[in-house]
């Protein structure tokens, strides 16, 4: 019977060596937050979590780059929901030059940027070239909520140049202070236009909005990454699978803590 204890106490010490070596490679093998996740979309359609990744070898615009964070009007401080500051949607991922675009292959790209309860009821967007001049200013009538606020170039204007650099301002018009001063808070970031490559093009022909905002990320194309969320989501809020995306993209590039808050229509939306 020694041999039969044997083998049975070297079988129960295989089990035991395999159910380490299993644990230990599902601990390896655990995904990193902030890489896309694979998931089944309604329809049979396999999708990834929109993840983005920064473009790289950009270098900065020739002034300086990347995008402020803001504060708040005088009479805002005691409002809920206004801890975050005023803060443009561009990835927020370090010092480094890969942080600090907001690439766009649209002609016309639509901008994002989180306002938080505010006693202000208006707002301003400007988009300059380089050279300071104005390519599109408009005003906007802002309800005071906290939400992450959109702002679209109209038709009518001209289209950005591939290529070129073009750098946008937010500003919100505070209320008088008791002493009657006006002032704005104000914050800005950068887009260039790319060229769509071919390739990229056939990838996202007839894709849906889930799938498209990934392959933008993914290459690093971020306006139009969230752009097509953010259309999806004000038709269907409530759409877990377009919610979780939304959430993961703005995570993905250091924005985590304003994922969570709604997209809010503007004055702008209805602009031609």
């Amino acid at each position: 019977m020694t041999w039969q204890k044997s083998i049975v106490s070297l079988t129960v010490a295989l089990k035991l060596l395999a159910t380490t070596a299993g644990v230990a490679a599902a601990e390896v093998q655990q995904p990193n937050p902030r890489q896309p996740r694979s998931h089944s979309a309604i329809g049979g359609e396999i999708y990834q979590l929109a993840g983005f990744t920064p473009p790289a070898n950009l270098g900065k615009p020739p002034t300086a780059g990347g995008g402020s964070r803001g504060g708040y009007c005088a009479r805002d401080v005691a409002l809920p929901n206004s801890r975050v500051p005023l803060t443009p949607l561009v990835p927020a991922l370090g010092e480094g030059d890969e942080g600090d675009w907001g690439l766009t292959v649209s002609e016309r790209p639509t901008f994002f940027v989180y306002v938080p309860a505010t006693t202000a009821r208006q707002a301003e967007f400007v988009l300059r070239d380089e050279d300071w001049n104005d390519i599109y200013r408009t005003q906007l009538s802002i309800s005071g909520e906290a939400g992450i606020v959109r702002v679209s170039m109209p038709k009518s204007k001209e289209a950005l140049v591939l290529g070129k650099n073009y750098r946008w301002h937010f500003a919100l018009v505070c209320p008088e202070s008791d002493r009657g001063f006006v002032n704005e808070i104000t914050v800005e970031g950068w887009t260039r236009r790319v060229e769509l490559d071919p390739d990229l093009a056939t990838k996202l022909d007839g894709k849906t909005a889930l799938t498209r905002s990934s392959i933008y990320a993914d290459n690093g194309i971020w306006l139009d990454a969230l752009s097509a969320l953010a259309d999806s989501l004000l038709d269907s809020p409530e759409d877990s699978a377009l919610v979780e995306a939304w959430e993961n993209l703005l995570a993905s590039a250091g924005l985590a803590k304003i994922a969570d808050r709604p997209i809010v229509l503007t004055s702008s939306d209805r602009t031609p």
